[in-house]
């Protein structure tokens, strides 16, 4: 009566290990081929505890029992840890991606109020964030050499000037000036640019950058709900 006992208690350690291995879906393959030897170990074990003229002492197939149960419980241990890792970094890209398409969601609703109010605050946003860039116009080419007429035309105007100015004239001053001088270049504000590419309707751009990252943010959101799904799958 007592060795009946002994065999039901081992057969019951091992049918509840068992239920536990088979319970797993998600496994490596290298954990599929560990359980699947430990397996059928187990069901040798339990065909030898069956017999009720077993060749083999008790007390040997305790001890191999005990062998198999700590080994059982050693790959156990393995999947819990591997899968609970999987789940935290599956849940942190889950959450980073959320994160992301919210940030781009409220920006976009940004970028669509300025588009028409305030075109340069909008480029402005995209500029703090590295996604557009100002840079200063090129500088103008040298002037070219004037053509002999003008350059008579110059110097009759500034000797015109000149004549009216000892005349007594004081706008003869200012005409002699303003064709001797050099005319300076109208200075030109930086541009905007966006992958190289001058952007030269900001409004127009604004909003269908908006568009773009409304889009980003609904596929981000998208991703991070297919991750937790795949956390809640696995197993």
């Amino acid at each position: 009566m007592e060795e009946w006992g002994r065999r039901k208690r081992l057969e019951a350690a091992l049918a509840r290990l068992t239920r536990e291995l088979h319970r797993y879906r998600s496994l490596t393959r290298e954990e599929e081929v560990a359980r699947a030897e430990l397996l059928g170990k187990v069901e040798a074990l339990r065909e030898e505890l069956g017999k009720e003229a077993s060749p083999a002492p008790l007390e040997a197939l305790e001890e191999d029992g005990k062998a198999l149960l700590r080994a059982m419980e050693e790959l156990l241990e393995r999947i819990r840890h591997r899968l609970e890792v999987e789940r935290k970094r599956l849940l942190e890209e889950a959450k980073s991606l959320k994160a992301q398409a919210l940030e781009a969601y409220n920006l976009a609703q940004k970028l669509k109020a300025l588009a028409y109010r305030n075109p340069e605050e909008g480029m402005r946003l995209l500029e703090e964030r590295g996604m557009v860039q100002r840079v200063a116009v090129a500088a103008l080419p040298a002037p070219k050499e004037k053509p002999p007429e003008e350059r008579v035309m110059q110097g009759f105007s500034v000797a015109l000037g000149l004549l009216l100015g000892l005349s007594g004239r004081r706008e003869g001053w200012s005409l002699a000036l303003e064709a001797a001088l050099p005319k300076a270049p109208p200075s030109l504000a930086p541009v905007w640019t966006f992958q190289g590419q001058e952007v030269k309707d900001l409004a127009r751009f604004l909003w269908e950058m908006a568009n773009r990252l409304e889009g980003w943010a609904r596929q981000n959101s998208s991703k991070a709900q297919s991750l937790r799904e795949k956390v809640r799958g696995l197993a």
